[in-house]
């Protein structure tokens, strides 16, 4: 994986880990200045490539114990 900065709000993130679990691609993602993190669902929709925030904890689990043991399906 190539590391890649998103701007989110006007901060930059880099993308830690981009994965896909169930057909859905998530990218954990990390402010430069290491102050913020988060769990994000990309999405591409008429062509436009999009992310929205993760916000259900158990799904946000489920991803992170898949990163923790370096699993990806």
């Amino acid at each position: 994986m190539k590391d890649k900065v998103i701007v989110l709000d006007g901060i930059d993130f880099l993308i830690c880990n981009d994965i896909v679990v169930d057909n859905v691609n998530y990218l954990y993602v990390i402010s430069l200045d290491g102050s913020k993190h988060t769990l994000l669902m990309r999405k591409i929709e008429n062509g436009e490539d999009t992310v929205e925030s993760v916000t259900d904890e158990n799904e946000i689990k489920r991803i992170f114990d898949i990163l923790a043991k370096g699993e990806n399906n």
